[in-house]
């Protein structure tokens, strides 16, 4: 009898293990989907204004944290709009909003360029800027037309070019600025 009994408690211990086993696997199971997704979508945000459907999509994040910046430094931040709506061509801009300047100045080599190209050769009307100093408050940058269907792909390239001066008062700064795309009502 005390054999059976040490049988039972036995097969007890199994079970529970089994069912605990279970359990943790599907945790893991589901924090992994919800990962999955989190980081699918994390930087993606949608647009549904009025019958004009826009998909903006940050690759690399809207927020640009640049930290001891120094000569030669570079950095390049991607994203894109798309336009999904059946019937309506959209219109947008695009904002450059400075929370943090590197200086209370511009400085002429502390500088960014804006280049974007449509997946449709038509008469879509994309934002480029050249290389020019970044400004130390907001500034629109410029406003797209996107027709139905089109996908506008977005590079913002930020660098600090060497410009064989003294720049070792920039050592330790800080620049923090984000990309804003605001739909343009008519």
């Amino acid at each position: 009898m005390n054999n059976e009994k040490e049988k039972a408690r036995k097969f007890n211990i199994v079970i529970y293990l089994l069912v605990l086993v279970a359990l943790f696997t599907m945790l893991i199971g589901t924090s992994y989907a919800y990962y999955i997704k989190t980081i699918k979508n994390g930087d993606e945000t949608r647009v549904i204004i009025k019958s004009s459907n826009m998909l903006l999509r940050f690759y690399d994040g809207n927020q640009i944290n640049a930290y001891d910046i120094e000569p030669n430094w570079e950095s390049t931040y991607k994203f894109s709009v798309e336009n999904y709506s059946p019937d309506t061509v959209g219109k947008y801009k695009i904002i450059f909003d400075i929370e943090k300047p590197l200086t209370d100045s511009i400085e002429d080599s502390f500088v960014f360029e804006l280049t974007g190209k449509s997946s449709k050769n038509n008469n879509d009307k994309v934002v480029t800027k050249s290389e020019q100093a970044i400004p130390v408050t907001s500034t629109e940058l410029g406003i797209g037309d996107i027709s139905v269907g089109s996908l506008h792909d977005y590079e913002l390239k930020l660098k600090l070019k060497d410009n064989g001066k003294d720049q070792n008062y920039l050592n330790g700064k800080m620049f923090i600025a984000k990309i804003t795309v605001l739909y343009v009502y008519e």
